[in-house]
């Protein structure tokens, strides 16, 4: 009789289980070719897809301006997020290969996994202060993608993995990485990076990017890891803000200095290539003089003028584009170099 009651009460729970309705989709709507599932609870939109259908066909939008906000119905939605993709799913604007150019609003606090994942055509990508997450994969296969400005928020893993086109990238203050080793794999023309709200360069953030040439490192970094710029060969001008020389890993002093075939400063390798430049701000050059691993660079102080990189740097206005493989700062009608110097 036991048995038969349990089993019974069995069914029961399970039969009450098995009614439970699943999550109902969002509803969505359609803003100049672009899908946005909304939530009438919170208020909030999230980037669901990027095409509209002609027949059987999907026609990708090519140019994307994400909207800020949305009025449905009367009500506001603010744009917060692009959809995550995981599997065979592909949601935000993962695998669009039409994709040339994407404009983010100012109030996104989440990019998803594999949201922009295999753009092969997006060319430039600018992420807004906003940002809280960047999830992984993100911009992964973007092989078009030429330049990176990221404000803010956490890089999930291998976020520009296989972006082999990417040459600039600027990562700002807010910006922290959870696994550094994978981020810019197949990154290989990588040419210049800005790290000026960093205060510590992860260990192997830029390992073996043999195109690398040029760094920014911002006022406020206080250490560089472990093999952070091993194996960056092509190293030529380096710009360090902070006053007080950033610590150096002890563990092959970060690539920082020539051992075999560790390489970021020449000073082991004199008469083979010309030493890397080290552009600091004039107070701090004696201090970067007197310590190790910072003065077998070249150390050159920045000029004291308007124009010198350290007011370029801080300011967020200052336009930053590549030229002929050159870093061009665009400020006030005229251009810059990357220590400040005018062009003509």
């Amino acid at each position: 009789m036991k048995k038969i009651l349990f089993s019974k009460i069995s069914l029961v729970c399970l039969s009450a289980l098995l009614s439970v309705p699943a999550a109902a989709d969002l509803p969505t709507v359609m803003r100049d070719s672009i899908t946005y599932e909304y939530n009438a609870s919170s208020r909030t939109a999230a980037v669901k897809d990027c095409y509209v259908m002609q027949g059987r066909v999907k026609k990708y939008v090519t140019c994307a301006v994400v909207k800020d906000t949305l009025v449905i119905d009367g009500n506001v939605y603010g744009v917060t997020d692009i959809k995550a993709s995981s599997g065979n799913s592909y949601y935000g604007f993962r695998g669009n290969s039409s994709l040339v150019s994407v404009s983010l609003p100012d109030n996104l606090t989440s990019i998803g996994k594999n949201a922009f994942n295999g753009c092969f055509s997006l060319r430039e990508v600018a992420v807004p202060f906003s940002v809280q997450t960047i999830g992984d994969q993100a911009f992964q296969g973007c092989s078009s993608l030429e330049r990176a400005v990221i404000e803010s928020g956490e890089l999930g893993s291998s976020v520009f993995y296989n972006c082999g086109a990417l040459t600039e990238l600027v990562l700002g203050e807010n910006v922290t990485v959870t696994d550094s080793k994978n981020l810019f794999n197949g990154c290989d023309k990588l040419a210049q990076v800005e790290l000026s709200g960093l205060s510590e360069v992860p260990a192997d953030l830029f390992n073996s990017r043999t195109a690398l040439r040029r760094v920014v490192l911002g006022q406020n970094t206080t250490a560089i890891g472990d093999n952070a710029f091993l194996s960056c060969r092509a190293m030529e001008e380096i710009v360090c803000m902070a006053l007080v020389p950033p610590t150096v890993v002890a563990d092959h002093q970060s690539g920082m200095t020539k051992n075999g075939s560790l390489c970021f400063n020449a000073s082991a390798d004199k008469g083979k290539r010309p030493q890397v430049k080290l552009y600091v701000k004039k107070a701090a050059k004696q201090l970067y003089e007197e310590t190790p691993v910072w003065q077998d660079f070249e150390i050159i102080a920045l000029p004291e003028t308007p124009t010198a990189l350290s007011e370029q740097v801080a300011d967020v206005n200052a336009v930053k584009r590549i030229d002929n493989g050159q870093v061009v700062i665009l400020r006030d009608g005229k251009k810059y170099n990357i220590v400040g110097q005018t062009i003509e």
